[in-house]
């Protein structure tokens, strides 16, 4: 993940709608999770994602950049954005996985 734009936008985490884990069949088998994010008012614009594997607990964080200034006014309008976030080729096949989303976990079992 890049530095912010510039010093008008702060990073927020993201609010979780949803997340769908799925396979791509290749070889090896590749894991994806398609994260629903939302965007909060007329502000909020999604920013990127962080992605860290400790072990058996893989850590994604969702970034939205919303105005440095508290005041500034925005539309009353939430919005969702859905991304394919690549969960990465080191994954064992058989071992069980916590995927952490910013607010949400869930596990699975690795192919």
């Amino acid at each position: 993940m890049n530095g912010l734009p510039n010093n008008t936008v702060v990073l927020e985490r993201a609010p979780i709608e949803s997340l769908d884990l799925r396979v791509a069949e290749s070889a090896p088998p590749q894991h994806f999770v398609d994260v629903t994010s939302g965007l909060p008012n007329g502000c909020a614009h999604f920013y990127g994602y962080e992605l860290t594997l400790a072990g058996s607990t893989i850590t994604v964080i969702v970034w939205n950049t919303m105005p440095a200034d508290i005041r500034a006014a925005c539309t009353m309008q939430y919005e969702v954005t859905v991304h394919a976030i690549p969960l990465g080729a080191n994954l064992v096949p058989g071992r069980q996985y916590t995927l952490r989303i910013n607010d949400k976990d869930t596990t699975f079992v690795a192919r």
